[in-house]
């Protein structure tokens, strides 16, 4: 499971499994089972889980196998900042 470290940090960013969870809009169970039982998270997870740490967990760290997409939406998320704190 490639996904494994990333997710651990991404827990670790929000402090609990609940709390990551409840910020990308997912059921803690889901997150439970994409740490224990599946092969990867869902593509909408892990855009959401990149957006809310505001990068500094990679796409590549959550979605290896997708890594060419990664590259170009990390691009565009750092040259055009819709991150900053005046959009949320």
């Amino acid at each position: 499971m490639n996904h494994q470290k990333g997710l651990f940090k991404a827990i670790r960013y929000f402090g609990s499994q609940k709390a990551l969870a409840n910020a990308i809009g997912a059921s803690q169970r889901s997150v439970s089972n994409w740490l224990n039982r599946e092969n990867k998270i869902p593509y909408q997870y892990v855009i959401r889980i990149f957006y809310h740490t505001k990068g500094n967990i990679s796409l590549n760290e959550l979605a290896p196998e997708n890594h060419e997409i990664n590259a170009k939406i990390e691009m565009q998320f750092y040259h055009f900042p819709v991150h900053d704190e005046k959009f949320n």
